[in-house]
């Protein structure tokens, strides 16, 4: 059956990587207003551009991914502060469990590289767990597989 006759196009295959739960899409004509919506939100994120590559947008990443740190370490029981995680990102020395400040670093470590993981690989997952953790987990997977 030839879907371009009824209107149809399928998704590239590329979008479907990991999933075929989405097989094609309907087309349709955008109205005046979708338009006009579709035009707004592009003009607004051409704003957001240039001030997240502004100093502002550098000061608003870097302030994201120290509460990133903190909020993630803290569902884990860590009590460092803001002040603590962003000092610990810098180099300083703070005062804290060793514990700690290592979960801060394994945080920092694994938020650094993020990007590079793919979203839908477990293996990813687990090596961004192993930075998290200074790689005791890894070890100790990576063990139990050979067993």
């Amino acid at each position: 059956m030839d879907n371009a006759k009824h209107g149809h196009h399928f998704v590239p295959r590329e979008y479907l990587r990991h999933s075929c739960v989405v097989s094609e899409i309907a087309r349709f004509t955008p109205g005046e207003r979708t338009l006009q919506l579709v035009i707004d939100i592009a003009a607004a994120l051409g704003r957001y551009r240039i001030v997240m590559e502004g100093p502002a947008g550098v000061r608003l990443r870097k302030l994201n991914h120290i509460r990133t740190i903190r909020g993630t370490t803290a569902i884990e029981g860590n009590t460092l502060t803001e002040g603590q995680v962003t000092d610990i990102i810098a180099g300083k020395r703070v005062v804290g469990s060793k514990r700690e400040i290592d979960e801060v670093k394994g945080a920092h470590a694994a938020y650094s590289k993020v990007e590079a993981f793919d979203p839908l690989s477990s293996r990813a997952l687990l090596r961004a767990h192993a930075l998290m953790t200074k790689n005791e987990h890894w070890e100790v997977i990576e063990t139990r597989r050979k067993q």
